[in-house]
């Protein structure tokens, strides 16, 4: 796997069904980021929790996951949302973990094309790039993966509908559970 330092987190803890992390991303600016696993329902005996990830405004306490930062320092923050993944599952070893990108669905492609730079007309060159980047990272580490998660994947943004993974497809969503 990348051996790329992630930056320091501070975990808040479980509470209403969330699990936060802070940490501050320190490229060209200072912004607060927030990793935040979120329960959405119970699937079985497990719980399956979505995660998410973007920056904080501390004024509102909201985490706006549709703000590109350009910030410098990408592949640190990557780092630093993929190294709360062992985090969650030493907390919560029986539960789930979907990843869904929040440029994916039609709003985002709508939103985008409102202040285009890109000159896009018949569809979004941004669309899907967030999942494209955690599909990058899992099917570079598969093999090492695998050993000791299971990985599904979807063509549709429906967390009912997922296939084992298989690298190389174009999954819109993850799925992630750990291995006993």
């Amino acid at each position: 796997m990348q051996d790329v330092a992630a930056y320091s987190l501070t975990a808040t803890g479980e509470a209403e069904g969330r699990i936060q992390f802070f940490f501050e991303s320190l490229g060209s600016a200072r912004i607060v980021k927030v990793i935040e696993y979120t329960a959405i329902r119970q699937a079985g005996s497990r719980v399956l929790y979505n995660l998410g990830f973007g920056d904080y405004d501390e004024e509102s306490g909201q985490v706006s996951d549709l703000m590109n930062s350009n910030n410098g320092d990408m592949r640190r923050v990557f780092n630093t949302v993929l190294s709360t993944v062992p985090l969650f599952f030493a907390t919560n070893p029986h539960d789930v973990i979907v990843v869904r990108g929040s440029d994916s669905d039609k709003e985002a492609a709508l939103r985008c094309f409102a202040t285009c730079r890109k000159g896009c007309v018949e569809y979004c060159k941004n669309a899907d790039r967030r999942i494209r980047t955690y599909r990058y990272f899992v099917e570079k580490n598969f093999a090492a993966l695998v050993r000791e998660y299971v990985i599904f994947g979807s063509y549709r943004d429906d967390i009912d509908d997922f296939v084992r993974y298989v690298p190389g497809e174009d999954y819109v969503a993850i799925l992630v559970y750990r291995k006993y």
